[in-house]
């Protein structure tokens, strides 16, 4: 389930006042899922993360024989940003808004 952390902090392309995150959140996503034969999960990105001081994520996907596998965990802590660190917060969204808003692709082999 995608964060969306863009739409919800990102509103300005800079501040000069803090950014403040109201609250702490997390999110810990497992998912399987068994193909049909002869159909294979198609470049899965392996293990991904990206980090910043008021968040993190991890994201792993694979497939193994019949089974794909997308393991997700995501945390964001409650605090303000600084007008100063806002860029590298607006990156670590908007990094976090890729890798959750992927699509994974499904073939026929």
């Amino acid at each position: 389930f995608p964060n969306w952390l863009g739409r919800r902090y990102l509103a300005l392309s800079e501040r000069a006042t803090p950014l403040f995150i109201d609250g702490t959140e997390g999110t810990s996503t497992r998912v399987r899922l068994k193909l049909p034969p002869g159909w294979a999960l198609q470049q899965p990105l392996g293990q991904q993360a990206t980090t910043c001081p008021w968040g993190k994520l991890e994201r792993h996907e694979k497939q193994e024989g019949e089974w794909v596998l997308v393991e997700e965990d995501f945390h964001l802590s409650a605090g303000r940003v600084p007008a100063d660190q806002y860029l590298r917060f607006a990156q670590f969204a908007g990094e976090v808004d890729l890798l959750q808003g992927r699509d994974l692709l499904i073939r026929k082999k």
